[in-house]
């Protein structure tokens, strides 16, 4: 059964979601659903009326996110979207929400942990048949197994535009920045050993990817950079530095009164700092001002605007960097980035919805939500600054 909307905000121009979005970032709700345009469910994340919401059929963004479950294996500080209680995404409305999208898009499997959902490797196959491009968005716990590395690894053989990202948060040394950043040191032999299965196995499409702390972690650049260039050509084929946001369940110690620790130029010119190659990139992809396809060529629509929050370049022919800022005003009006919501069976834009959804789990704390995980209880009320 559909979903009647109480705000009609439909299939919008550039122009007008860009206007449908306030200044205000992380502004509490009231805590009332009707004041607040939400519409709560049992089963699924609430419905947010004033985020604008795409028919399939009309879908403008060149990403789309897939929440395909909501179980997860950590319990990490800048998670977006805690709530462990909602249900698995549908297999078969994935599958017809595929056939029906207007073009190819590039999809961002990400949670909870997605190496958890079931039909993992049949949404790998859907999405692929449709001829979409998939992403796992990853904490690579699971894959730490070699069992189960070597099981993808057969399913991304049959779809070698299949790319595995994976969150290294605190690098591949460092147990204080996992510590403070994902609330557990016990997991980073796991994810090194991961990566080293994914680099084993020679899959051909790895990211490796961490959210950067302003004055913490941005030792894991360098370490990033390192790794990349002494890995065999075509394995890490991407790294990528996202800055952090206060978006979900933050870590408030860690964080500025700012609503990320670095915009995206900054951390770009950070990062210009640390890899040479950054001054002059062999070839841009996203330039941070001018909207781009994927391949980097420009496109001409005077209703597409980029405001600086995601820069994106080849270092090498085969590696290239990402840098993308989160949880800023400038993120919610990204005309790139979508995201399926299952319960209107509607796209609306990533950014605005995790927004809106951070906004709920801060003012309702609803139940299902970990606000920490058991390490950090004894932390509770200790200083992390």
């Amino acid at each position: 059964m559909s979903i009647e909307f109480p705000v009609t905000v439909r299939n919008l121009k550039p122009g007008e979601r860009v206007d449908s979005k306030s200044p205000g970032m992380n502004v509490p709700m009231t805590g009332d659903p009707k004041l607040d345009n939400i519409s709560i469910l049992d089963d699924k994340p609430p419905i947010f009326h004033n985020a604008p919401n795409y028919d399939i059929e009309q879908n403008p963004f060149s990403f789309l996110y897939f929440d395909t479950t909501y179980e997860c294996n950590m319990e990490c500080g800048f998670c977006y979207n805690p709530i462990r209680k909602y249900k698995d995404m549908d297999i078969d409305k994935f599958e017809d929400m595929c056939a029906r999208l207007p073009h190819p898009v590039a999809m961002r499997f990400v949670g909870g942990e997605p190496t958890l959902y079931k039909h993992l490797f049949k949404a790998i196959e859907v999405g692929s048949k449709y001829n979409h491009q998939i992403c796992i968005v990853t904490n690579g716990l699971r894959l730490s197994s070699y069992k189960f590395a070597k099981s993808l690894k057969e399913v991304c053989d049959k779809h070698p535009s299949v790319n595995v990202s994976l969150s290294l948060n605190g690098g591949l040394y460092n147990d204080e920045w996992y510590e403070k950043i994902d609330h557990d040191i016990s997991h980073r032999k796991r994810k090194v050993k991961a990566l080293k299965n994914l680099i084993d196995l020679k899959f051909k499409r790895v990211c490796i990817n961490a959210n950067i702390v302003r004055g913490l972690n941005e030792g894991v650049i360098k370490e990033f950079y390192d790794c990349a260039m002494n890995t065999e050509s075509g394995i890490i084929t991407n790294i990528r530095f996202r800055c952090a946001a206060k978006q979900g369940r933050y870590v408030e110690d860690l964080m500025d009164e700012d609503q990320t620790s670095y915009t995206g130029e900054a951390l770009n010119n950070y990062i210009k700092t640390i890899i040479p190659e950054a001054n002059k990139p062999l070839h841009w992809i996203r330039d941070g001002i001018n909207p781009a396809t994927g391949s980097g060529k420009h496109i001409n629509n005077p209703n597409l605007k980029c405001n600086k929050c995601c820069f994106m370049y080849y270092i090498t022919p085969k590696l290239w960097v990402a840098t993308v800022e989160f949880g800023s005003h400038n993120s919610t009006l990204c005309w790139r980035r979508g995201q399926y919501v299952e319960s209107t069976n509607t796209i609306q834009p990533t950014h605005h919805y995790m927004d809106e959804l951070s906004r709920y789990i801060n003012t309702y704390v609803p139940d299902g939500i970990r606000q920490l995980s058991k390490h950090m209880e004894q932390y509770e009320t200790e200083d992390f600054t």
